[in-house]
């Protein structure tokens, strides 16, 4: 029912094992072919994040998942370059596939019959897709990619809609920031084809230690008073519950307002028998008073309330 191993899975190495359904490989060469062929209760694969490249082409095999009809997701190996042919067929429970930056090769009919699969990412610009690789998967809408690489023209072939994955490149302007009492206020062009900003504030000019928001509009709270704090703002887009984010704006610097106090008037006094009492007009937009009180003029060793 569940393996965990390090090691190179060769031809047909769980072909048939209709009860497993986990597997883990840690390290592994390559996956070759037919190694989990029919295993119809696979429900999770975790590859390594790299395979172990010393002769061989980072690859998995001819008919190496083929009628694992459970498994609902696979996060490939960073350095795969090459999924054979009928690899993931009739693999029904997938619905979303993502390419790493070094996969450059699909084979005839890797994907045929996915007819559950809705999406495919490719994040490498320069790539080899077979007209049948994606054969009979009816409910596949969407090629997500860059502009300007294969992912568009494989679009075409397939006909299927293209969204890119690039990054804004509107970079925000008319940034402004309006201080308060313990707060900013940031105000900037919006720009239509974004999906919102990301704002940042620090008190140092390089950034470090700052604060970040994903927002469309911003009043920055419980600040320190009198203190400036250096403001910038990028574009981001969502695409595929993924954030794309554009180039920062040049900084700009906003001082927090000091807290204003008001004066007080001077008190009136009057004195008695070891006592004095004072008094003076209440102000408002105060929390409270302070009083002071010293046998000497310049008010050494004095005793405050």
């Amino acid at each position: 029912e569940n393996i965990e191993l390090s090691g190179t899975l060769y031809d047909s190495s769980f072909s048939g094992c209709t009860n497993l359904k986990k597997a883990i490989i840690h390290t592994a060469l390559f996956i070759d072919n037919n190694a989990f062929y029919n295993c119809k209760n696979l429900t999770e694969i975790i590859l390594p994040q790299k395979f172990t490249v010393y002769y061989s082409t980072p690859r998995i095999g001819k008919k190496a998942f083929y009628n694992c009809v459970k498994l609902k997701n696979i996060t490939f190996p960073d350095d795969l370059e090459f999924i054979d042919t009928q690899c993931f067929y009739n693999c029904r429970s997938l619905q979303s596939i993502t390419f790493p930056k070094d996969t450059y090769t699909l084979e005839n009919e890797c994907f045929a019959n996915c007819n559950n699969l809705k999406s495919i990412t490719f994040l490498r610009p320069r790539f080899t897709c077979d007209p049948n690789a994606f054969k009979d998967c009816s409910n596949l809408k969407i090629i997500y990619g860059h502009s300007d690489t294969d992912a568009v023209t494989t679009a075409k072939q397939l006909g299927l809609t293209f969204i890119a994955l690039d990054a804004p490149s509107v970079i925000p302007s008319g940034l402004t920031l309006t201080p308060g009492n313990k707060y900013f206020k940031a105000s900037w062009k919006k720009a239509s084809s974004v999906n919102g900003y990301q704002i940042q504030y620090s008190k140092n000019k390089n950034f470090s230690q700052s604060t970040a928001k994903l927002t469309t509009t911003l009043t920055v709270k419980n600040l320190i008073s009198d203190q400036t704090y250096y403001v910038r703002i990028r574009a981001y887009k969502k695409v595929n519950q993924k954030n794309y984010y554009g180039k920062w704006s040049t900084p700009k610097a906003v001082t927090v307002l000091p807290i204003n106090v008001p004066t007080v008037s001077a008190p009136a006094l009057k004195s008695g028998k070891q006592y004095f009492r004072a008094s003076w007009k209440k102000t408002s937009g105060t929390s409270g008073y302070q009083i002071q009180y010293s046998l000497y003029k310049n008010f050494k060793k004095p005793v405050t309330k």
